[in-house]
């Protein structure tokens, strides 16, 4: 087995799932940098930097994915999923129920929580709890890499 980081199984399943699926696309903040393979791989149209409005890509991110795209955003960091949560909460996570099925929203959403960096009082919330309680969201945690792409993968074949 090889070993790897987070980032690395994480990348890893992102070249998977793309390669598989012309529709999957990221949207986020900076990730031509921080996937700069899949962006070189990929190219600026399945890798599309954002501004920092997460407001804005993650709405988006919810109608394109209503349209036929499989979009996963990444949020920087877990703590600016609050400005989003109008997309994710009211929308992504009930458009199926309020449509009755007609429309889907397969739509992934990573975030990172902490770095290390001695940042709490801003940047390491752990909202994960929070999330899991809204019906129409799944909520993953990897503790290992192996899991993070597992689960990462896992995430972008859900059907939304």
């Amino acid at each position: 087995m090889r070993n790897m980081t987070f980032a690395q199984a994480i990348e890893d399943a992102l070249a998977y799932a793309m390669e598989k699926d012309s529709g999957i696309v990221i949207l986020g903040e900076d990730v031509h940098m921080l996937r700069v393979n899949l962006y070189a791989r990929f190219g600026k149209s399945r890798v599309r930097s954002t501004p920092i409005s997460e407001s804005a890509f993650l709405g988006a991110a919810v109608t394109a994915s209503m349209s036929g795209l499989r979009p996963v955003v990444e949020i920087m960091l877990i703590d600016f999923i609050a400005v989003a949560a109008d997309a994710l909460l009211n929308h992504a996570a009930k458009i199926n129920a309020f449509s009755n099925g007609t429309w889907q929203v397969p739509l992934a959403v990573r975030a990172a929580c902490g770095g290390g960096y001695g940042d709490g009082g801003q940047h390491e919330q752990c909202l994960w709890g929070w999330l899991a309680h809204i019906p129409g969201l799944s909520v993953v945690v990897p503790s290992n890499p192996s899991d993070a792409g597992g689960l990462m993968l896992a995430a972008i074949e859900e059907k939304g």
